[in-house]
């Protein structure tokens, strides 16, 4: 499958106008769920966004599953999936808002972090550390 997916990938740079593969994004229909796991790998290595949609998710498709889709891709490509109303001071002040969770499961520690970096609170910046409990 990875060959077949460099192959269509080099086709496309040969005919297209980009030559970076960050400027790719593939929708892939999938037939089998396991295979998902591998597609979606497959494009990470080769840094291409991807939308994977289950052909029994397609089968039942309606507005509520295809805009559900869509607001996925728009966030994938960074776009802005929603706007809250902030306070009127966050307009006015240089405002970060950050989020930091934490997770002591099994072995190891898990913490999220979060923080945005636009003053309209819409974009972000997001990690995960995962390390041996002390």
């Amino acid at each position: 499958m990875q060959s077949a997916v460099e192959e269509f990938v080099a086709k496309m740079k040969r005919e297209g106008n980009s030559k970076n593969n960050s400027d790719y994004f593939a929708l892939i229909l999938l037939n089998h769920q396991n295979d998902y796991t591998e597609v979606k790998k497959i494009f990470s290595k080769m840094d291409i966004l991807t939308q994977c949609i289950q052909s029994f998710t397609a089968k039942k498709m309606n507005l509520s599953v295809a805009s559900n889709v869509m607001k996925q891709v728009n966030t994938k490509v960074g776009g802005e999936s929603l706007r809250m109303k902030w306070p009127e001071f966050m307009h006015k002040e240089r405002v970060m808002v950050i989020g930091i969770d934490v997770c002591h499961a099994g072995k190891k520690s898990v913490v999220g972090f979060c923080a945005t970096t636009n003053s309209q609170q819409t974009s972000y910046y997001s990690d995960i550390i995962i390390q041996p409990k002390n």
